[in-house]
C-alpha cells in the first residue's frame, strides 16, 4: 500500500506572505498613529482659537461698557454742573469756597451712581493746564495738571473726543476727553476716569475663566474624539 504522504506534510507558509501581512499590520497602526496625532493637533488649535476668540470677544464687550459709562457721564457733565456755573468757574474771579464745595460733593455723589471713578473740567491757558473743578480733587480751583496723556492735548489741539489709557500723578486710568465750547474763549474739555486696576482685574478674571473652560473642552474633546476617529478608522 502506497502512503499518501503530501497530506502528512506540514503546510509551509512562505515568508514573504508573513512579512506582507506584518508589514501591512505596521502600516495601518502607523496611519492610525497619523490619524490620532492629526486630531489631537487640530482639536488643540480649535480650543485655542476658541479661548482666545472667546477671550477677545470678552474683552471687547468690557470695553464698549467701559466706554459708555464714560461717555454718558461726560456728556452730562455740563448739566451736572450748570452753563452758568461753569462760565462762572472759568472767571479769574475769587470763588465762593462753599459753593464749590457743595458742587464737589454734588460730583462725587454722581460718580458714585455712575460707576466711574471720577468726572472734572480741564482749561488750558498760556500752554498749562488746569483743573476747574475736579470730583475727586481736595477743592482746589485752577489746581495745575502736569502729567497728562499725549491725547489730552490733542483733544485740545484737534478739539475732537479721544479715549486714552495712562499712568499719571494720580493713578492709571481709562478716560475719555472730549472738547466744550464754554462760550468764553478758553479752550475746554470735559473728562471722565475709569481705574485701570479694576478694569485689569476684571480682564485678569475673564482670561482665567476662558483657559478654565479649554482645559476641560481639551480633554474632554479627547476622550469622545480619539475613540469615535479610531472606530471610523477601523470601520472603513
Amino acid at each position: 500500500m502506497i502512503k499518501d504522504t503530501a497530506l502528512s506534510r506540514p503546510l509551509i507558509i512562505p515568508s514573504t506572505i508573513h512579512g506582507a501581512g506584518l508589514f501591512g499590520r505596521l502600516r495601518s497602526l502607523s496611519l492610525l498613529r497619523k490619524v490620532s496625532l492629526s486630531f489631537i493637533a487640530l482639536h488643540l488649535l480649535a480650543t485655542a482659537l476658541f479661548t482666545v476668540s472667546g477671550y477677545r470677544l470678552q474683552m471687547a464687550a468690557q470695553q464698549r461698557v467701559t466706554n459708555t459709562q464714560l461717555a454718558d457721564t461726560v456728556h452730562a457733565l455740563p448739566a451736572v454742573i450748570g452753563d452758568d456755573y461753569l462760565r462762572e468757574l472759568l472767571t479769574n474771579k475769587p470763588i465762593d469756597e462753599s459753593r464749590y464745595a457743595t458742587m464737589l460733593k454734588r460730583l462725587d455723589d454722581y460718580v458714585q451712581k455712575t460707576g466711574v471713578d471720577s468726572i472734572y473740567v480741564l482749561v488750558r491757558r498760556q500752554g498749562s493746564v488746569r483743573f476747574v473743578i475736579d470730583s475727586a480733587s481736595d477743592g482746589k480751583h485752577f489746581a495745575l495738571y502736569t502729567s497728562g496723556p499725549a491725547e489730552l492735548n490733542e483733544v485740545f489741539q484737534e478739539k475732537n473726543f479721544a479715549y486714552a489709557e495712562y499712568d499719571d500723578e494720580y493713578g492709571r486710568f481709562r478716560s475719555l476727553f472730549v472738547p466744550y465750547s464754554a462760550g468764553v474763549g478758553d479752550e475746554v474739555v470735559l473728562g471722565s476716569d475709569v481705574n485701570l486696576d479694576g478694569l485689569e482685574a476684571e480682564r485678569w478674571k475673564s482670561l482665567l475663566e476662558f483657559l478654565g473652560i479649554g482645559l476641560v473642552i481639551f480633554p474632554l474633546g479627547l476622550m469622545i474624539g480619539l475613540p469615535l476617529a479610531r472606530a471610523i478608522f477601523y470601520a472603513r
